[in-house]
C-alpha cells in the first residue's frame, strides 16, 4: 500500500491556490509540497495536519491509500518454434532467431567463454560445453525432444571458398557437420539451418545428400 496525494493537488486547482502559497500558509517548505506529487511519498503526520489546517479540510480530502497491484510474471507465449543452436558460439544466430519470435531451448559449443556468454544470455534448458561427439544419442533423445528447428555454424574452413590450399576431404573439421546431421535425424526437426552457404557447393554436401 502507498499514499497518493493527487486529491491534494486537485483541491489546490479547485481553489485556484498555488503550491508555494500552501507552503507559506502551512509553514512547510516548497520542497515538501513538491515531494507529495510522487505516489508513495513519506511525510510526517505533523506536515499533513498543517496542510489540513491551512486548507480547512480533512485527511480524506488530500490523500488516499492506493493498493499496489502485484507484479505478475508474463508467461512465455505458447506455440513458438523451439530452437537448438549447435556450434552456437556466443549466440549470434540464437539472438537473431529469438528476435524473430523463436524460443531458444539449447546450445552446444566447444569454447568455454563463448558457451558461458550463450548461457548467460539465453538461459536455455540444455547448455553443453565440450566435444559434440560425446553427446550420446540417448541424451539427445532424452533432453531435446520437441525441438522444431536446428540451427548452427559448424566449422566451415574446410569447404570455405577462401580455403583452397587443403583438400576438403582431408580436413577433420569437416566431419563435425555429420554431428549436425545426427541431431537432425534423431530429433526429426521440421527445419534445419546451417550458417555456411558455401557448404552447398562443396564435396561435403554431396556426401551429406547420401547420408541416410
Amino acid at each position: 500500500m502507498a499514499a497518493s496525494y493527487k486529491k491534494l493537488f486537485k483541491l489546490l486547482i479547485d481553489r485556484e491556490m498555488k503550491s508555494k502559497d500552501l507552503a507559506t500558509k502551512a509553514g512547510v517548505s516548497q520542497a515538501t509540497i513538491a515531494k507529495l506529487k510522487k505516489d508513495g511519498a513519506i511525510v510526517s503526520s505533523d506536515v499533513l495536519v498543517r496542510i489540513c489546517t491551512a486548507l480547512n479540510c480533512t485527511m480524506d480530502d488530500i490523500m488516499e491509500i492506493v493498493v499496489e497491484k502485484p507484479i505478475v510474471e508474463q508467461e512465455e507465449p505458447q506455440g513458438r518454434y523451439k530452437v537448438l543452436d549447435l556450434f552456437c558460439g556466443a549466440g549470434g544466430l540464437s539472438l537473431g532467431f529469438r528476435n524473430a519470435g523463436f524460443e531458444i531451448v539449447g546450445g552446444v559449443e566447444w569454447d568455454n567463454a563463448a558457451m558461458e556468454t550463450h548461457r548467460q544470455n539465453f538461459k536455455s534448458k540444455f547448455e553443453y560445453c565440450g566435444d559434440i561427439k560425446k553427446i550420446t544419442d540417448e541424451e539427445i533423445l532424452r533432453e531435446l525432444q520437441g525441438v522444431d528447428v536446428i540451427i548452427g555454424g559448424p566449422p566451415c574452413q574446410g569447404f570455405s571458398s577462401a580455403n583452397r590450399h587443403e583438400k576438403e576431404e582431408n580436413d577433420p573439421r569437416n566431419q563435425l557437420f555429420f554431428e549436425y546431421i545426427r541431431f537432425v535425424k534423431l530429433l526429426t526437426s521440421k527445419i534445419f539451418f546451417p550458417s555456411t552457404p558455401s557448404l552447398f557447393n562443396s564435396l561435403i554436401f554431396s556426401l551429406i545428400k547420401s547420408f541416410k
